[in-house]
């Protein structure tokens, strides 16, 4: 527990095994939660916390990405990607002006998984400009649908 409030295990590839280990009992997922939302650099943890129990996933999630927006911006971009995964129309729009500047900021998301990602979200072939582009013109219609688990425009009423 202590590497993960340190921050020392974000790198280790066993983080998600050692946080379903470690996260067996509600008490220790609470403890557990509370890392994820305030210890630097805890963006290794996002699949085991997303099979939690208790708890709103995406309220965990968004929160987190709350709590983080001062780290370095690949290690934001983590949290950016979870919450634009659950909805959040501005870590989306903040992921995509970094792809578009840095030419790189998916691959240490999680590379070609997050690009396939961002294509499902987005129904639309990967295109960062092109991405940016639709969302920024669509934003006030933009629409997460939780079931489907994409973005939607929301049909005008009448129509």
């Amino acid at each position: 527990m202590q590497l993960l409030k340190n921050g020392g295990a974000n790198g280790a590839e066993r983080v998600p095994e050692a946080v379903g280990q470690i996260g067996r009992t509600p008490e220790e997922r609470a403890e557990l939660t509370a890392v994820f939302l305030e210890s630097p650099m805890t963006g290794k943890m996002f699949p085991a916390m997303e099979g939690f129990p208790e708890g709103d996933a995406k309220e965990i999630i968004w929160k987190a990405c709350d709590n983080h927006r001062d780290e370095m911006s690949f290690s934001r971009a983590v949290f950016e990607f979870h919450a634009a995964r659950y909805g959040r129309v501005d870590s989306l729009i903040y992921l995509l002006k970094e792809e578009e500047k840095y030419h790189c900021m998916l691959d240490f998301v999680g590379g070609e998984f997050a690009r396939e990602e961002l294509t499902r979200l987005l129904h639309m072939p990967f295109d960062s400009a092109a991405m940016l582009e639709y969302v920024m013109a669509n934003r006030a219609g933009l629409r997460f649908d939780a079931v489907e688990r994409r973005y939607v425009l929301k049909r005008e009423e009448g129509k």
